[in-house]
């Protein structure tokens, strides 16, 4: 959701990528439990006339991992790829193969995720 989104952002921005993956949404979660409320990335639910703070982002560690090296980073770059980077990906794909972090280091500010999808949903059907 785009509350767990903004939580797990504010808290890598904060914190880097230190200690366990696995420990990262518990930890998220209680950042955004200390942020002031009301604050749109703290989830929150109305029981019985009381208001409640969810602890935790419900997601395991490996997604929060994907879902910011893959898309929140503020360092990469989504879509709208180059002809000189196509170029770039078809003579990699042709020398390495579908080795897609290989191939998204020589491109500035790519994923691998993102390369690959790009091959598959764009590149290889012009092949």
């Amino acid at each position: 959701s785009p509350e767990e989104d903004d939580a797990l952002r504010d808290y890598m921005q904060r914190h880097g990528n230190t200690g366990s993956w696995i420990t990262l949404p518990n930890k998220a979660g209680e950042f955004a439990r200390s942020l002031p409320l009301p604050c749109p990335a703290v989830p929150l639910i109305v029981l019985d006339g009381c208001l409640i703070v969810l602890v935790g982002l419900k997601r395991c560690g490996k997604s929060c991992r994907l879902r910011w090296l893959n898309y929140l980073r503020p360092d990469i770059r989504h879509g709208g790829f180059t002809d000189e980077e196509d170029t770039i990906i078809y003579s990699l794909y042709s020398q390495l193969g579908s080795k897609w972090s290989l191939i998204a280091s020589q491109l500035e500010r790519r994923t691998d995720n993102d390369v690959k999808n790009h091959w598959n949903t764009k590149l290889k059907k012009r092949l």
